[in-house]
């Protein structure tokens, strides 16, 4: 039983590395894929700010249409890490109209319902919970979306991998 709490240990920590290691990296490695497609929303409730100091950093997460030849287009959730808030991504990017190509990492630990991204707990002045407030802010010229609890693939995305997209 001992030896399984630790594999069990030891599995984890080796799924979190990757994500951690991945944020101030210049290099990704042979996992990174290119992916072409359109920034649906931003869902505000789930951006994490680490500080500045911090090596984890902030976030910003993105309902991402992929469209790929031969596919129909299918959503994702983009998770952007970035550690300087000169990288943060401007207002302008919540435009669905521009095709972007971005440099992506899969991964499985961000995996999110698009229900979980759109709304979050709201409290009242004492501390009571309200009702759940939706928080998932639409690009301009997007598609309404069905809001479902089917996951979306999540996809990390740093600085470097915005290279492939306009601007």
């Amino acid at each position: 039983m001992y030896r399984q709490h630790l594999s069990k240990i030891g599995l984890a920590i080796a799924c979190l590395l990757p994500g951690i290691a991945l944020i101030g990296k210049t290099s990704v490695g042979p996992q990174r894929i290119v992916i072409t497609g359109r920034i649906v929303a931003q869902a505000e409730n789930h951006a994490e700010d680490f500080g500045s100091g911090s090596f984890l950093g902030s976030s910003q997460h993105y309902v991402f249409q992929v469209e790929a030849p031969g596919d129909g287009p299918r959503l994702i959730k983009i998770l952007y890490a970035f550690r300087n808030e000169g990288d943060k991504l401007p207002e302008s990017y919540l435009d669905y109209s521009v095709v972007r190509k971005l440099a992506v990492v899969r991964d499985t630990l961000c995996d999110a319902s698009l229900q979980d991204m759109a709304y979050t707990q709201g409290f009242d002045a004492q501390g009571h919970p309200v009702e759940h407030q939706f928080t998932l802010k639409m690009a301009k010229g997007a598609p309404a979306v069905q809001i479902t609890r089917d996951k979306l693939p999540c996809y990390m995305l740093q600085p470097q991998g915005l290279k492939a997209s306009p601007q």
